[in-house]
């Protein structure tokens, strides 16, 4: 459908905005429109809340104007609709009961009825038995807790939302003897599975000294039933980690330790953390809920500096709205299942987070990486305020009652930060038991609702002044989208905008950085700053240039760990399908053309022996002397091998006019076997099958020793050289290692003392 014009007027002609909020806010009487602005959205949910709230409707309303308060998409979408069934948390946690074909489905059958009110889910996978345990069935054998991540998967893609896709969180402890294979499960070649959910590992301070000292890690399972334990090395877990993080953005890690660490939940049974919610940055107990809300720290730059007191009154009354959210949704039966009302009730969750940090620094003149300093203080009195306002509305409607049940020696992030940032606060809550919610403070991802706003996300850095977003939930398509801060911006320079601008042409202040141009170490200690006074979790992923190595990735990690951090996500573009795609990758994309061929080539032609008898490699190169085409010919024309051969000598030539490197097609082939099949070529060279000979007909070409490259693999395997790193190799482009003090290519064998 069209825009509607009022609502292209309101966000001033950004069209991206506009569909946000008419695809997945604006109210509708099931195709009719009702709502053509933010400030009808606005007036609906202050008159629909208010009798449930400790604000008033023009308190609610003057909190919303101007987005310097956005609370989460499901409370904007559902406060006030009474078209549709849905619930204003935006996600819960559902436990895995039991190992059994039953505790299975019920947690899929959970699932779909949470997907269907509108809510996401985090479940955990490490109640089930690892693969090839016993089981009491016509299998015999289990098929493994990783089986079963696709059945959750497709229960997620098929329950459909109304202007969202459904979200899905699957954990795994890295104690579970399936870990290595959970790790893996989403780096295959088409990016298929497991494609609707999000995974993480759970990592522990254990694992992590483990790694450092070079130790073995133990993973075992057990139950009434089945044990399961086996020793690896802490490194393969780690290594593999990292490898996978690369390649394709996940596993994310959630260093589990350290959110248990600073809950305040930990201390009754019902309460006790077992996963997150989709995007990580809410630890949950069993049918846990996010109640979640953001300021937008850009609007409270003024005059270049910061609002405090407007501030401290937004970061209250935040508080008490996202309080009578809690009340709503009891009074309406808004929970998808009754435990997740029990328990909501019980606790009074409320996640109070911040987006448009980088937007306020760059108001303020403050380079991103510079304002770690900066934004910890905010977030600092933040926490302060929203306890200190959870405290007075403990004394107006009454504590939750979690807290006349717990040990206050328990309540871990209370104890540990805010008793000792504020005395006075921490005894109010420790001796006086006042506290309203025993949860508070939250930074999301703020994806949608940012871009409502016309800020950044959460605490990331802002990505680009212009970039290329793909999206499905706001209709299918590509959007080339200009930063809103950044426009306002050069149009108080003059600068108009259009459609042909590009944003490399443009010259910015030095304080204007952009996510791939700040020291991804940086961008970890922004988030280990804030963190210290977030008693949930961050959600936050460092964007990294295509470029990035895997050892940059390792050190991301671990400095992540190091800085406190709950959890850490990594996403090098051009890793998987992107959401976000800078101008550089964008156009690198489609500068990916077939190489035309010239009218002469020149090559080599190599006869060898296989198993079918003589075969007739030629590889024809380039100007510069790199492979270009091959064709592949048996003694014999017309058999059926003869014909595969040839078939895999125009696939090969293709890929090589597609820039595929040489060395990748030379690893794909390489040592493929064919039975006992073994043959000795004329210079001495052993092939075992078709494929290995072809391979080597490349290596000829490109000038790899296949002697020095198998003895340099061989003595990782023999000697147990010690793996330190990985690196991209500057001659091929292939895996670079650590072997002893020697830096070696795995694909093409250079090495940097030979």
């Amino acid at each position: 459908m069209s825009l509607p014009k009022e609502t292209l007027e309101f966000f001033e002609g950004d069209e991206l905005r506009a569909k946000v909020f008419i695809n997945k806010y604006a109210l509708r009487d099931g195709e009719n429109l009702l709502e053509f602005t933010p400030e009808q959205m606005w007036g609906r949910i202050a008159k629909h809340l208010a009798p449930f709230c400790a604000l008033s409707e023009s308190e609610i309303y003057n909190l919303l104007k101007d987005f310097k308060f956005v609370p989460g998409g499901r409370i904007l979408f559902g406060i006030g609709n009474f078209y549709v069934r849905s619930t204003p948390f935006n996600c819960f946690f559902i436990p895995i009961h039991d190992d059994s074909i039953e505790g299975i489905y019920r947690c899929a059958a959970e699932m779909a009825r949470t997907y269907s009110f509108g809510g996401g889910v985090g479940t955990d996978i490490s109640p089930l038995r690892p693969i090839n345990s016993p089981v009491n069935n016509s299998a015999r054998f289990s098929t493994g807790a990783v089986s079963f991540m696709e059945l959750f998967s497709v229960t997620t893609s098929i329950i459909g939302q109304a202007g969202r896709r459904g979200a899905l969180m699957i954990t795994i402890e890295d104690t579970h003897p399936d870990v290595l294979e959970f790790i893996k499960v989403k780096d295959d070649p088409r990016r298929e599975k497991v494609r609707y959910a999000n995974i993480s590992v759970k990592v522990s301070d254990a694992l992590i000294s483990h790694y450092l000292k070079g130790r073995k890690w133990t993973l075992e399972f057990k139950s009434d039933k089945v044990h399961v334990r086996k020793v690896v090395k802490a490194d393969e877990v780690m290594d593999e980690l990292t490898v996978r993080a690369h390649s394709c953005a996940e596993p994310g890690v959630i260093f589990w330790d350290r959110v248990k660490e600073f809950s305040n939940t930990e201390g009754y049974e019902t309460g006790r953390l077992m996963g997150t919610n989709p995007c990580s940055e809410q630890p949950l107990p069993a049918y846990g809920n996010c109640n979640l809300g953001s300021i937008n720290l850009a609007y409270f730059v003024k005059d270049g500096s910061i609002d405090w007191a407007s501030l401290e009154a937004t970061v209250r009354a935040g508080v008490r709205f996202l309080d009578g959210v809690i009340n709503y949704a009891a009074h309406y039966d808004a929970y998808p299942l009754p435990q997740m009302k029990e328990i909501g009730l019980f606790e009074r969750r409320v996640g109070l987070g911040i987006m448009g940090l980088a937007d306020m620094l760059l108001l303020l003149g403050i380079r991103y990486e510079d304002g770690v300093d900066l934004a910890t203080q905010v977030m600092r009195k933040i926490a302060l305020w929203a306890y200190s306002e959870s405290v007075l509305l403990a004394k107006e409607l009454g504590s939750c009652p979690a807290i006349s049940q717990v040990d206050t020696n328990t309540l871990n992030f209370v104890k540990k930060v805010i008793a000792k940032e504020d005395r006075k606060l921490g005894e109010e809550i420790l001796q006086g038991r006042n506290l309203r919610n025993m949860t508070l403070l939250t930074i999301a991802p703020t994806g949608s609702i940012a871009i409502l706003a016309g800020v950044s996300s959460g605490i990331e850095p802002i990505f680009a002044p212009a970039y290329l977003r793909r999206t499905e939930g706001v209709g299918k398509g590509e959007h080339w989208v200009w930063h809103p801060t950044v426009v306002h911006y050069l149009k108080s320079e003059g600068v108009k905008v259009t459609d042909r601008t590009d944003p490399r042409d443009l010259k910015f202040p030095s304080h204007f950085v952009f996510a791939h141009q700040i020291d991804p170490m940086k961008r970890v200690a922004m988030q280990g700053g804030l963190q210290k006074y977030v008693d949930a979790a961050i959600s936050s992923t460092v964007n990294l240039p295509e470029h990035t190595t895997v050892e940059t990735v390792r050190d991301i990690l671990l400095e992540a760990w190091e800085a406190g951090c709950k959890g850490i996500t990594v996403y090098r573009e051009g890793s998987r399908e992107g959401v976000l795609v800078t101008p550089e990758h964008a156009q690198k994309q489609k500068e990916l053309k077939r190489k035309p061929r010239p009218y002469i080539l020149q090559g080599r032609t190599f006869k060898m022996q296989c198993e079918a008898g003589s075969l007739y490699i030629t590889v024809n190169t380039d100007e510069e002397n790199n492979p270009f085409e091959v064709f592949i010919h048996l003694g014999k024309a017309g058999t059926t091998v003869n014909t595969l051969t040839e078939a895999l000598g125009r696939v090969l030539s293709l890929a090589l006019q597609y820039s595929v490197p040489p060395i990748e097609l030379i690893s794909q082939l390489e040592g493929i076997k064919a039975g006992e099949s073994k043959h000795t070529q004329g210079d001495g060279e052993v092939t075992t099958s078709i494929p290995d000979a072809i391979a080597l007909a490349l290596e000829k070409v490109v000038g790899v020793e296949r002697s020095h490259l198998n003895q340099l693999r061989q003595q990782i395997i023999e000697n147990g050289e010690k793996v330190k790193g990985y690196d991209i190799c500057p001659v091929c482009g292939g895996v670079v290692m650590m072997v002893g003090s020697c830096q070696v290519c795995l694909s093409c064998a250079s090495a940097t003392c030979s």
